[in-house]
């Protein structure tokens, strides 16, 4: 009996996160679906090749926020209170936007911090790279998702898994090793390349107090980089 009851409160557990899941699924979309229209309908945001990657990113998650939701509404109607028992194949189908969201979102931020940095650091050789970087990131991004999303699938078995409330557990073992663990250093990465960035920033500040004029001494692209640098760092230190 006291089995039953520890079930059937876990299981209400599951279909409380699930709600609020669902709720924050809606709520990254909007306010994800209010940064592409910001882009769409300021032109001055559009002009700023700089903010290209940040426009990705929204996309990236509005499009990941929207796809996942036929997933959470899947396993809130089939939610039972004494036992889950989900379809695996649609757990799978319905979950594949999250790998590959994750992993085109790491890689996106991967390169706006890699391209702040190279606007800070070589200010004239990421002019040169700048016209087709941004392409060639988001590609990435998306090489390397279709390629989680693929590996999740073959190296999932289709068995029937009760009381299996998340899709973590429908995927295989190494599946998950392999998808922690190159999302860990994808992270890190992220860390590492907003660390030097926070630094060139503080080290410039401190020139600001010594040098009346300071902008004598750095490049016009330098300049309007670290101005950006401003406002992208907090997208370059979302890890997802």
């Amino acid at each position: 009996m006291d089995e039953m009851h520890i079930s059937l409160f876990s299981n209400e557990i599951y279909l409380t996160s699930y709600c609020i899941i669902l709720v924050l699924q809606l709520f990254c979309a909007g306010i994800n679906g209010v940064i592409i229209i910001m882009f769409w309908k300021l032109s001055d945001l559009r002009k700023n090749k700089n903010f290209n990657l940040v426009f990705y990113f929204s996309a990236s998650d509005f499009l990941a926020a929207v796809f996942e939701i036929p997933y959470i509404i899947y396993t809130i109607l089939k939610w039972n209170p004494s036992q889950l028992n989900f379809d695996q194949l649609v757990i799978l189908i319905s979950s594949t936007p999250l790998p590959l969201q994750r992993k085109v979102s790491a890689i996106i931020t991967i390169g706006i911090a890699i391209s702040r940095n190279l606007a800070i650091f070589f200010p004239a050789k990421f002019r040169k790279l700048e016209q087709s970087y941004y392409s060639e990131i988001t590609l990435i991004g998306i090489a390397f998702g279709v390629f989680d999303a693929v590996l999740m699938f073959i190296s999932s078995p289709i068995t029937r898994i009760p009381n299996c409330g998340t899709s973590g557990c429908f995927v295989g073992n190494q599946f998950r090793s392999y998808w922690g663990t190159s999302n860990m250093i994808l992270g890190f990465t992220v860390v590492i390349l907003s660390i030097s960035i926070f630094f060139k920033i503080k080290s410039v500040g401190k020139e600001t107090l010594v040098i009346k004029n300071p902008l004598k001494h750095c490049s016009k692209f330098q300049q309007e980089s670290l101005m950006e640098s401003y406002l992208s760092v907090a997208t370059v230190m979302h890890v997802e």
